[in-house]
C-alpha cells in the first residue's frame, strides 16, 4: 500500500507493507479504507502553518494478528537554496564528527540509546528547507539521504531486527514540516510535539543538577584515590562547584559478585569509599560514582556468569565485552549492581556510561545461546533504563543519574536527572556545538528549572601553561554551553586560572537561567555556532566567539534593559553598530577575563543605536544597562 502527496511542494510518499499482504492501492488524500481484510487510516494534525504529524493505522478487519514487513517515507527535496542536511547522529562513537555539509550520501541507524530518527534539509545558514521524522524512537530505523541528482532524496524506513514486528493494531506518525525555522529551533519543536504524543513526564530534578561539577577523570584518570578527591574539596566549595563525579579507577578491574556486579572498589586506593562519600556530603556537595552496568568486562572472561551473558552480534563470531540487554539475567544484574552502589556506599547517583559502545551495530540479533526474553534491541534498553532509573531511585527519591549524548535521547530523557555533551575536554568550541544541540531537545527553556532534567558540558580540561585569555575563553564558552563541569587538578592550576575559573563560574550562578533557559539565536553559519545571542526577561547576552567582532549587532528583543557582550573572539578591541537600544543612554561597565571592572562610561543612544568602540581583554565582558539622560 502506498499513499502518495505533496507536502508544501515536496513530494511525499509512505509505503506500507504486511504479512498477509496488502492490497497494491495508492492513496492520496487522508482517510479510512478498507477491503476484506485490512482497515486501513490516514489523519493529518496540523501544527503550524507548514507542519504536522502524519498518522497511520493498520488493522485487520476481523481483529487477528498480522506482521508489518516494511515501511518507509520518503521525500524529495528540490536542490534550490540547499546546502546541508543535518542528522542527530553522531558519526562515531566520541561524537568528533559531525555532519556540516551536503554529502552524496547518508545512511544512519537509530534506536533508543543510538539517536533518533530525525532527518533536516538545511540551507546555508541552517535554515530548514523541510524535515521528517518518526515519533517512535525506541524500535530501529533507518535514516537516509541521498543528493546525486537534482533533488535531495530523503528517507526513514522502519527496521524489523530480528523479524517483522506481529501486532493486531500498528500505528506509526511521522513529524513534517517546511517551517522556515534555524534547524535547532525546529528540533525543538519536533521534541515538543513528541513530549505532547507521548505525554512525557520527565523525572523532578534536584536542585544539584543545576550547579556546576567536578569530574575527576582527565586530571588523573585511572590513579585516582580517595586523597587526590578529598583535596579537591575545599576549593570545589570556595568556586561554588557542587557536584563530583569520581570517574573510573575507584574499582578493581578484576572485581565480581554476582549480587553486587563488577564494580568492587579498590581498597589500595578507596580503603574507605563509604566513609569519604559521608565526608563529602558533609560538605554540602553530592558525590556520584562512575559505573557502566554492560560494560568493563574485558578482565572477567573467565567469570561464568560474564562468560553466558556477553552479547555477539549476528555479523560477527566473537563475543564483545558488553553483556546482552535482551537477556533478564542482565538486566536483573544491572539493578543489582545500581541497587549496591547506592545503598552500600551511600554515593548521591551515578554517572551511567558506555550503553552505547557498540554504536548502530547493537541492534542486529545477538546469537550468544542465552535467554532472549525481548527481541527488540530498543525494547531491551528501554526497559534496562527504565529499571536502573526506578532502582536508583527507590534507594534514594533524589538520586542523581548522568547520561552521555549518544544515548541522551528523547525516549531516555525521563530515565536520567542530567544529560552530557560527547568528550571533547580541550576543545571549548565542539563542547558548544554538542551542548546547543543536546539543549535543542533536552530542555524546554519555557519550563525553566522546575520542568526540566539538566544539560551538561563535557569536564573542560587545560593545562597549567595555558594562556589567561584562553582560559578564560574557555570559560565564557563553557558558562554558556550548559552547566559547567571542570576536570584538572585545580590545585596546579596558577593563581591567575583560579580567578578567572572562580569568577566565571560565579557569573554562570547569577545568569543561571538567562545561560539555560534564555531563547538562543545563532548568528554565525559557522558549525561551531561562534557567535549567538541569549535573551530572557529584560535581559539578553551575546557570546562572540568568531576571529572578528561583528560589525553589527541588534538587540534580540524588545524591552531588553540589561546586556552582557562576552569577548570570546581574537581581538582586544570592540567595535560595533548596536541597534534597538531601548532608553536615552547606555551605561557601559568594561570587564577584564576575570571579571573585574575596568572602566565605567556612558554612550549616547541616538535612534535606538549605539556605536560600541571600546578596549576589552579577551575573555573580558561589557555590561550594558538602558537608561535614562545622559549627563
Amino acid at each position: 500500500m502506498r499513499y502518495a502527496t505533496r507536502f508544501n511542494g515536496i513530494p511525499l510518499a509512505v509505503t506500507l507493507a504486511a504479512d498477509p499482504a496488502l492490497d497494491d492501492r495508492q492513496l492520496d488524500t487522508p482517510g479510512t479504507y478498507a477491503d476484506d481484510r485490512y482497515e486501513y487510516s490516514c489523519t493529518e494534525t496540523p501544527l503550524g502553518p507548514k507542519s504536522l504529524l502524519l498518522k497511520l493505522r493498520l488493522r485487520r478487519v476481523d481483529g487477528s494478528p498480522f506482521k508489518v514487513t516494511a515501511f518507509k517515507a520518503e521525500a524529495a527535496v528540490p536542490g534550490l537554496d540547499l546546502h546541508r542536511v543535518f542528522v542527530p547522529v553522531l558519526h562515531e562513537a566520541i561524537g568528533k564528527r559531525d555532519l556540516i555539509s551536503l554529502p552524496w550520501g547518508v545512511e544512519e541507524r537509530t534506536f533508543t540509546s543510538w539517536s533518533f530518527p530525525f532527518v533536516a534539509a538545511l540551507n546555508r545558514f541552517d535554515q530548514n528547507r523541510f524535515c521528517m521524522g518518526f515519533m517512535d524512537h525506541v524500535h530501529a530505523a533507518d535514516t537516509r539521504h541521498s543528493c546525486y541528482d537534482e533533488d535531495a532524496n530523503m528517507s526513514l524506513q522502519r527496521l524489523f531486527d530480528p523479524a517483522p514486528r506481529e501486532t493486531s493494531v500498528w500505528e506509526e506518525t511521522l513529524y513534517l514540516s517546511c517551517e522556515d525555522h534555524p534547524v535547532f529551533d525546529e528540533l525543538r519543536a519536533f521534541s515538543r510535539a513528541y513530549d505532547e504524543l507521548h505525554k512525557v513526564a520527565l523525572p523532578p530534578a534536584p536542585p544539584s543538577v543545576w550547579e556546576p561539577v567536578w569530574c575527576s577523570w582527565y586530571g588523573i584518570k585511572n590513579d585516582v584515590d580517595a586523597d587526590y578527591i578529598r583535596s579537591m574539596v575545599p576549593l570545589l566549595k570556595k568556586w561554588g562547584i557542587g557536584n563530583i563525579i569520581v570517574d573510573a579507577g575507584w574499582f578493581k578491574g578484576d572485581g565480581f559478585d554476582p549480587d553486587a556486579g563488577h564494580y568492587i572498589p579498590d581498597a589500595s586506593k578507596f580503603p574507605d569509599l563509604k566513609g569519604l562519600v559521608e565526608e563529602v556530603q558533609s560538605q554540602g556537595l553530592t558525590i556520584l560514582l562512575w559505573c557502566a552496568p554492560l560494560f568493563n568486562i574485558s578482565d572477567l572472561a573467565d567469570v561464568p556468569f560474564i562468560q553466558k551473558h556477553r552479547f555477539r552480534a549476528a555479523d560477527s563470531d566473537e563475543a564483545n565485552n558488553f553483556l546482552c540487554p535482551r537477556c533478564p539475567a542482565v538486566r536483573q544484574y544491572a539493578y543489582r549492581t545500581v541497587k549496591h552502589l547506592m545503598q552500600t556506599h551511600g554515593c548521591n547517583g551515578l554517572k551511567i556510561d558506555f550503553i552505547d559502545p557498540l554504536q548502530d551495530r547493537a541492534s542486529l540479533p545477538c546469537t550468544t545461546d542465552h535467554e532472549h526474553d525481548i527481541a527488540d534491541y530498543g525494547e531491551a534498553v528501554y526497559d534496562l533504563l527504565q529499571g536502573i532509573y526506578q532502582t536508583a531511585t527507590q534507594v534514594r527519591a533524589d538520586a542523581l543519574l548522568e547520561y552521555r549524548m549518544n544515548y541522551s535521547t528523547l525516549v531516555t530523557r525521563p530515565f536520567a536527572t542530567s544529560h552530557r555533551a560527547q568528550d571533547a575536554p580541550f576543545d571549548p568550541d565542539h563542547i558548544r556545538r554538542m551542548c546547543t544541540r543536546l539543549k535543542s531537545y533536552i530542555l524546554n527553556p519555557e519550563a525553566g528549572r522546575e520542568g526540566n532534567v539538566a544539560v551538561h558540558t563535557d569536564p573542560a580540561y587545560w593545562l597549567p601553561k595555558e594562556s589567561p585569555a584562553n582560559v578564560a575563553r574557555f570559560m565564557a564558552s563553557l558558562v554558556t554551553s550548559a552547566v559547567p563541569m571542570l576536570s584538572m587538578d585545580l590545585r596546579a592550576l596558577p593563581a591567575e586560572h583560579q580567578r578567572i575559573t572562580r569568577t566565571w563560574l560565579a557569573f554562570y550562578r547569577q545568569h543561571r537561567d538567562l545561560l539555560l533557559f534564555g531563547r538562543q539565536q545563532l548568528l554565525s553559519a559557522d558549525s561551531h555556532h561562534s557567535l549567538f545571542s541569549l535573551h530572557r526577561g529584560d535581559e539578553a547576552l551575546w557570546g562572540a566567539f568568531t576571529s572578528t567582532f561583528p560589525g553589527v549587532l541588534a538587540v534580540p528583543s524588545e524591552n531588553i534593559r540589561r546586556m552582557w557582550i562576552l569577548n570570546g573572539g581574537a581581538q582586544e578591541r570592540l567595535y560595533t553598530r548596536l541597534e534597538g537600544v531601548e532608553g536615552e543612554c547606555l551605561h557601559v561597565q568594561v570587564y577584564d577575563r576575570g571579571l573585574e571592572k575596568s572602566a565605567i562610561l556612558k554612550l549616547p543612544v541616538e535612534d535606538r543605536t549605539v556605536i560600541l568602540d571600546l578596549p576589552v581583554e579577551i575573555g573580558g565582558a561589557l555590561e550594558l544597562q538602558s537608561g535614562s539622560e545622559c549627563l
